[in-house]
This record gives structure tokens, C-alpha cells and sequence, in this order.
């Protein structure tokens, strides 16, 4: 697949028709290879039983016979192998949730204490219990609405209120209420906070807001093309911002209130490569065959970006402000940050 920069991505499939590898940037410096290994036996359906990533970091997958996931190893085959397990329902599909739930995750060596578990009532969720062992509870209503959120620490609770199928009422832990009405076609169309102030919604005909009107008697009115984009936006003082959008429905120019317009330059991909703020002022961009931000050119400075095979930032030189240096570890967890005055962990 080649993409409108002229950016290659190259797959390869099994005989079952499932990726083997996938290959961004292919034929490019910077180019990445994920790697999938998938159950020989043709009755499990090609479940991915490892993925290498670009810095050759390997995750392993266990699954039970239903194929739900039961256990996750990353850097598998490392001194650093890190294993989470899972945990479900028993598989009796003529109950009503008519799968196997998952009821807990364990990461590795964990304590009982480092566990999450789940709880159910009927078809719904109703406990999540982290691993300092606190546990919110949720109410539902008999349609499966949530009704009432009981925090770990007991009461107060967030209520939650309904008419039919939308969301009328909003109670706080204060006991602050916001109210909403809705139209016949399940639009917002007021809200009511705590203090008695009413917001209205005025829509088109094609559901787009068209108006808010504020407490006070103020309205904001919005404009919008055949696409949908917004073409403008006039406030309550009558000071209006115009947008134009170019073929691909991307911001091409942004014109406010007193005349002053911005500009928006896009490549193929939709990266934004250049804009032209109200005082006349470019800033340009650039990205390497990833889409990732490498270099920026403004006025009276230039700042480039370093990634590694893993899409983290390695490096970043800025003109004017200098040169930061980030170090990383197999875990993606940021070990040392150097920058011209300091280093620190």
C-alpha cells in the first residue's frame, strides 16, 4: 500500500489470509516491522500466539479453550519478563451475558493485593475493585442505566436520572443538581445547572447546532457548509469568526473578528507543514515516512526530533533553547532526561 506522500507500507500474509509482518515506511531509514506468530492449528483461528515489535521486544499470548486471553507476557524470554493473567466467569453460553466475563487481571508478581477484580449483577458491571482493595459500586435501572456511582469510600453518591432513553438528571457528591430536556429527536435542547442558570440548543433541520443561547439572553449562532464544517461562528456581541476548508474538508484559513486571518497548509497525509499566523508570521513542519514530527522552522528558530524504532523521543534540538536528550527503557518508562544544564532521572 503506498499512501498520497508516496509512503510505502508493505504486509504478508499466512495461507489463511492473516498479516505475518507489516512493514511501515518500507524501503526507508526509519522503516518498522511488526511480526505476528499465529496457532498452527487452523480449529483456534489463527490467534496470534506472539508479536515482535521494531525493537525486537517479544509479547507472548496464552488463551483457554474459548480464546479469551489468560495470560500476557512481555519482553517474553528476557531476565525482564514482565506476565499479567486473566480470569473469567465460567463459558456457559445459555446465560444471559452468553460469554465469559472477565473477573480479574493479576500483573506480574503481584500480591493478592495487586489484583483487579470484576463483579456482575444480571447482564451489567457493578464492581471494580483496584488493587488498594477500594470498590465503587454502580447501579443500574432495569433497561441497564446507570443510576447511581457509590465511590470507594462510601456515600455520597453520584445519582443519575432518565426519561426513557436519555440522561435527564445529574446529582453531584454535594448534591448539586444539572438538568437536561431533550426533543423528539433525542437532541439536547436545554441544560440547567446547580444555580437555576438555563442553557438552550437550537438545531438545524440535519441535526447541526445552529444556536446556544446563554442565561443571560445572549445567543451564539453557527453556520456550516454541505460537509458539515463550520463556516462561522457570531457571539453574543455580534463579533464574528469565518473558517474556509479546502477539498479534503481540512482548515485551510481561520479569519477573526477584527479581519486578521491565519493560514493552514497541509501535506498528503494531513500532516499540517505550514502556517501563517495573523501577524503574517510561518511556521513550517516536516515528518519523516512515520508521520512523525521531525523538524519545525519559525521565526527566528528551528527545532528538530529524534524518535527510536519504538515512536519514542530520543532527541530534541531546539536553536534557541537547546538540546534534551531522553533515554528509555524496555518498559517505555523514561529513564534519564539530559538537557544543557542537568540530567535527571
Amino acid at each position: 500500500m503506498t499512501d498520497p506522500r508516496g509512503i510505502v507500507r508493505r504486509l504478508t500474509f499466512n495461507a489463511s489470509g492473516y498479516p505475518l509482518t507489516d512493514t511501515l515506511a518500507f524501503g526507508l531509514p526509519e522503516a518498522q516491522t511488526f511480526t505476528y506468530e499465529r496457532d498452527p492449528d487452523p480449529a483456534k483461528g489463527d490467534q496470534v500466539r506472539a508479536v515482535v515489535d521494531p525493537l525486537g521486544r517479544r509479547t507472548e499470548y496464552d488463551y483457554d479453550g474459548y480464546g479469551n486471553v489468560i495470560a500476557i507476557r512481555r519482553l517474553a524470554g528476557t531476565a525482564e519478563q514482565i506476565t499479567s493473567t486473566m480470569t473469567y466467569e465460567p463459558c456457559v453460553f445459555d446465560t444471559p451475558s452468553g460469554f465469559c466475563r472477565l473477573t480479574g487481571v493479576t500483573p506480574s508478581t503481584a500480591t493478592t493485593d495487586g489484583r483487579v477484580t470484576i463483579g456482575y449483577s444480571g447482564l451489567t458491571e457493578t464492581t471494580i475493585t483496584d488493587p488498594r482493595g477500594q470498590t465503587p459500586t454502580v447501579s443500574y435501572n432495569a433497561v441497564g442505566q446507570p443510576t447511581q456511582v457509590l465511590g470507594a469510600l462510601g456515600p455520597p453518591a453520584l445519582l443519575y436520572g432518565y426519561t426513557g432513553p436519555e440522561l435527564t438528571s445529574v446529582t453531584d457528591r454535594l448534591g448539586r443538581t444539572t438538568t437536561r430536556s431533550y426533543d423528539a429527536g433525542g437532541r439536547m435542547v436545554s441544560q440547567t445547572d446547580p444555580a437555576g442558570r438555563t442553557t438552550h440548543y437550537l438545531y438545524s433541520a440535519v441535526n447541526r447546532l445552529v444556536a446556544v443561547g446563554n442565561a443571560g439572553g445572549g445567543v451564539t449562532r453557527f453556520t456550516y457548509d454541505a460537509n458539515g464544517n463550520l463556516l462561522s461562528v457570531k457571539d453574543a456581541l455580534g463579533h464574528t469568526t469565518t473558517y474556509v476548508y479546502d477539498a479534503l474538508n481540512r482548515l485551510e484559513r481561520r479569519t477573526d473578528p477584527l479581519g486578521k486571518h491565519e493560514t493552514f497548509q497541509y501535506d498528503g497525509n494531513g500532516n499540517l507543514i505550514q502556517h501563517t499566523d495573523r501577524k503574517g508570521q510561518v511556521t513550517t513542519f516536516s515528518y519523516d515516512g512515520l508521520d512523525r514530527l521531525i523538524g519545525t522552522t519559525g521565526v527566528g528558530y528551528t527545532v528538530t526530533r529524534t524518535w527510536d524504532a519504538g515512536n519514542r523521543l530520543t532527541q530534541v534540538v531546539d536553536s534557541v533553547g537547546g538540546t534534551v536528550a531522553r533515554a528509555w527503557d524496555l518498559l517505555d518508562r523514561l529513564t534519564t532526561e539530559t538537557t544543557a544544564l542537568t540530567a535527571r532521572p
